[in-house]
């Protein structure tokens, strides 16, 4: 009898230590939210760093309960509830800091699935160049967050992704004199100046209502995320030409897209009358700088690399050499030797296969945008609501100077903040 229940002491005693483990694990990963998944066989555990997921460890499928009980136990959540979603909240101290820890539950066919959101208590908002902006892009950025009214269109495919990159925005409002407020369905990290609203499907607070509270409120910049409804659409548009500075998150694959897509949900034109900036973004993995691999891509290699981003055609070459140049001069990469001439791609970077302890041996460490930018006026506005094709909007944006994803993500790879195969597989 004593020797089973020194066997169940010993097994919780290894469940607790694992879910310690796995929680401080992504702390020190620099993870914002943990994804327990059950399937069939085992359990995935998953990571999010920068916005992107990606695998952590696998456990057996025997650790699935007492790791969710744990995991219950310590949200304040009913262990014995498995039929419906829960949420909660708990305090975990890691090292010297304190770190709030948001938990979820799903249930799933294979079990539950369990989220945990780590949301630290130090405010830690990326900066602009942080996130990746740079040059000509971040110039136009910055040039609308000055603006009295007007709107900025942040377009991409993840809502989480966007999230992060308008706290960003917002956060250069922090130390001014101005109400700014965020409305945003996702948990975000901003300085207590700013005002955050969370919207509910099921109540009559939804975006719209909470846009048109904080107009009447006379709150200066307001942050939408996502904009889906006609409704929110159209008082988004409207706040922007009231005299409001209106940063609103689209779920699109490209500025163009993201354009079209607001312009006909609102049924107005955008760009007219006020101005702004549209800004196009992908967040992929970054390489680890600690251990990353500089190689000499072979012949064909270059000659896919060339027919993707079209190197053959005059001058090109030498239009991506300059850019890499003024990327280097701007800070972006540390190392101090170029990948490119004005006539070849001489070298690539790659993670390491095994890794090292600064990235957790998977040779990538946080993640790194991507980013377009092109400005709204009164010719772009005149182009939607012609209702002109998202492929001539977005060729029309690259011809006057835009920066286009691919081309940015390029430049990022000869720095060596990306592997190339990651920018050419999106």
């Amino acid at each position: 009898m004593s020797e089973t229940k020194a066997t169940i002491q010993i097994n919780q005693s290894t469940v607790e230590l694992g879910g310690k483990q796995i929680i401080e694990r992504a702390i020190h990963c620099d993870a914002t939210d943990i994804h327990l998944e059950p399937m069939e066989r085992f359990i995935v555990v998953r990571y999010r760093r920068g916005g992107v997921l990606y695998v952590a460890n696998k456990l057996p499928k025997a650790a699935a309960l007492p790791l969710t009980g744990y995991l219950k136990e310590l949200a304040k959540l009913d262990v014995n509830q498995t039929k419906a979603s829960q949420t909660g909240q708990t305090t975990l101290k890691v090292g010297r800091h304190n770190y709030q820890l948001t938990m979820s539950t799903m249930p799933l066919i294979d079990g539950e699935k369990i989220t945990v959101h780590i949301q630290p208590e130090v405010l830690n908002v990326p900066t602009l160049e942080q996130l990746g902006l740079w040059g000509k892009s971040l110039a136009q950025v910055e040039y609308a967050l000055g603006l009295p009214k007007g709107m900025i269109v942040v377009c991409g495919i993840q809502t989480a992704q966007i999230s992060q990159t308008i706290a960003s925005l917002l956060n250069v409002y922090s130390a001014r004199p101005i109400k700014t407020a965020l409305i945003d369905e996702n948990i975000q990290l901003l300085p207590p100046a700013i005002s955050h609203f969370v919207p509910s499907p099921k109540s009559t607070f939804s975006h719209s209502h909470y846009l048109k509270l904080l107009q009447r409120r006379g709150t200066g910049v307001i942050g939408v995320n996502p904009v889906l409804t006609k409704t929110t659409a159209k008082e988004v548009v409207a706040a922007a030409r009231k005299g409001h500075l209106v940063v609103a998150g689209v779920p699109s694959a490209n500025v163009a897209e993201g354009l079209i897509f607001l312009s006909q949900l609102s049924s107005q034109p955008l760009g007219i009358d006020f101005g702004g900036v549209a800004i196009g973004q992908i967040i992929v993995r970054g390489l680890c700088p600690f251990c990353r691999q500089a190689y000499q891509p072979d012949s064909a290699e270059l000659a896919g690399i060339r027919k993707i981003y079209k190197l053959s055609q005059p001058k090109m070459m030498e239009y991506i050499n300059q850019l890499e140049i003024d990327a280097l001069s701007k800070g972006i990469g540390s190392d101090p030797d170029l990948s490119s001439s004005k006539k070849n791609i001489s070298r690539l970077w790659r993670a390491h296969p095994h890794g090292c302890k600064k990235c957790d041996y998977s040779g990538y460490n946080g993640a790194v945008g991507i980013f377009e930018v092109c400005p709204l006026n009164d010719v772009r506005g005149g182009q939607l609501m012609k209702a002109r094709s998202a492929a001539g909007i977005y060729q029309s944006t690259i011809e006057e100077g835009m920066i286009p994803l691919n081309q940015d993500g390029l430049i990022k790879a000869l720095r060596g903040l990306v592997d190339l195969p990651t920018i050419m597989s999106l």
